[in-house]
């Protein structure tokens, strides 16, 4: 038995073995006892007083978780040992039988110990059982969690990728709030379309198409790419979105995808801006060699279908309707610097706008004559207004110099030429007289310019009629949209003549 369990059984009767050996040895014998593992234990406070026979017995408690008792011998012949006697055997048969009764209790209690460990091993060992399935449970759910995860990831990272594409592909054309609304409605790149009022803008550069016959190809990009460049922040900086890049020509929509009430006086003043801008663009030019440009811009409030158009495997965000048509006739009546808009757009506008013209044109595809209005300026949050021009005064030429001129129809160029003579010129205007044709307003001329000598002069001079001739008024008046360089210093020689 351990010491620990014998100690706790017997208690306070430890002292009945000690009182024995005591009464049979004498109180002057000393006795050691020693725990179960081997180590000594004096039954005196003091070691010292195992080895001092003379003092007197001190009654420290002997230690009682031991069950051998070392008696050792006395060397004092004045001690006598006496031996055991009724009394000393009636307390040892109370120990025996006490001592049956505990191993009973042990044997008892080391059975039910069994029995116990028995079912807490069954216990554990189905415990375990449970605990490894819920730990390859936990594991193949781990794998299934970190296998969504790495799709998910998979997903965040083909959805940044996208987001990416359409910030890098729709935020070169469209304002930074029109391409946050795209992103944070997915849906709204789905096809189909809608019904919206919106406000179209058409620009064009006049007479570029000559500019391209007279430049490498490098040239003509570096003038489109300065030009679109500066344009495309303007229009982005009003909400405007770009849809169509045609060559020098843009086309932004004002009030989609992004809606908002005052498309029209955004766009009347974006137009404003980018007119004023140009002085910026042929800085640029001449600093490269290139030549000036000038553009024309036309504006029509209509409502319209807006939407993605196409296939789900290439679909562009467009515009359908009659009025992207009128949009475009409007601004092919417009003269460099200048400004256009349909009675739609004057009428959204309203009292804001400075208006100093009306012409009144039958563009192809309407059925009656419609009147639009020349723009210079407009009031309210915007107040702003085109540059004033200084316009050169014409001189009349001492002596009328030849000039042969085509009347473009449509997009031919090509035909028979007319003849006539210049009257008038400056840097930008030319009065031609011919009897021979009628030229109407707005007209596109296409001519040839030749000196005194009947010499042709390198290149061509295109134009727009800004006053008519009639048959009574055979002189009709063009405004130069482009020219050659070796025209414009015959022009210049001819001024300053």
């Amino acid at each position: 038995m351990s010491c620990c369990v014998r100690g706790s059984l017997l208690n306070s009767k430890i002292n009945l073995e000690l009182e024995s050996i005591q009464e049979v040895f004498g109180k002057n014998v000393p006795v050691i006892g020693y725990h179960s593992g081997g180590e000594l234990s004096p039954y005196h406070s003091k070691y010292e007083d195992i080895i001092d026979l003379n003092k007197p017995y001190s009654g420290s408690s002997f230690h009682g978780a031991t069950i051998c008792i070392m008696a050792l011998g006395c060397k004092d012949p004045n001690i006598s040992v006496s031996f055991p006697d009724e009394e000393y055997y009636r307390h040892q048969h109370e120990s025996i039988d006490y001592y049956k009764n505990y191993l009973n209790k042990s044997e008892k209690l080391f059975d039910e110990t069994q029995q116990f460990m028995l079912s807490m091993s069954r216990r554990n060992y189905i415990q375990g059982e449970k605990l490894q399935q819920q730990n390859e449970y936990l594991e193949s759910q781990n794998t299934e969690l970190q296998k969504t995860l790495n799709e998910l990831d998979e997903k965040h990272k083909s959805l940044e990728k996208r987001n990416q594409f359409i910030q890098k592909t729709f935020g070169r054309y469209l304002s930074d709030q029109v391409v946050d609304q795209i992103l944070e409605t997915p849906e709204g790149l789905n096809l189909g379309g809608e019904n919206r009022m919106v406000t179209l803008m058409m620009t064009d550069l006049r007479g570029f198409t000559s500019i391209c016959e007279r430049l490498d190809p490098k040239q003509v990009m570096a003038v489109i790419n300065n030009y679109l460049g500066i344009m495309t922040n303007i229009i982005l900086k009003y909400d405007g979105s770009i849809n169509e890049f045609i060559g020098d020509a843009i086309m932004a929509i004002f009030g989609a995808p992004l809606e908002y009430k005052n498309h029209a006086e955004k766009a009347i003043a974006c137009a404003i801006e980018m007119q004023t801008a140009m002085k910026e663009v042929n800085e640029k030019n001449r600093e490269l060699n290139l030549p000036e440009v000038e553009m024309g811009i036309g504006l029509n409030t209509t409502n319209i279908v807006v939407g993605n158009i196409g296939s789900e495997k290439r679909a562009k965000y467009g515009v359908v309707g009659s009025g992207v048509n009128l949009t475009s006739r409007i601004e092919s009546y417009t003269t460099g610097g200048q400004i256009l808009v349909s009675e739609s757009t004057k009428n959204e506008v309203g009292d804001k706008l400075l208006v100093t013209g009306r012409i009144t044109i039958a563009p192809k595809g309407v059925n009656e004559p419609i009147t639009i209005y020349k723009i210079e300026g407009i009031g309210g949050d915007y107040n702003v207004s085109l540059p004033e021009k200084q316009e050169a005064s014409l001189v009349s030429l001492p002596n009328e110099i030849p000039i042969r001129f085509l009347v473009i129809r449509g997009k031919d160029a090509d035909g028979a030429m007319e003849q006539g003579n210049i009257l008038k010129i400056s840097k930008r205007k030319v009065v031609i007289a011919c009897n021979k044709v009628t030229v109407e307003k707005f007209a596109n001329i296409k001519c040839h310019f030749f000196s005194k000598q009947l010499e042709k002069i390198p290149g061509d001079v295109y134009g727009k009629v800004i006053v008519p001739n009639s048959e009574d008024q055979h002189e009709f008046t063009i405004n130069i949209t482009s020219m050659s360089s070796e025209i414009n210093a015959f022009i210049s020689g001819l001024i300053s003549a």
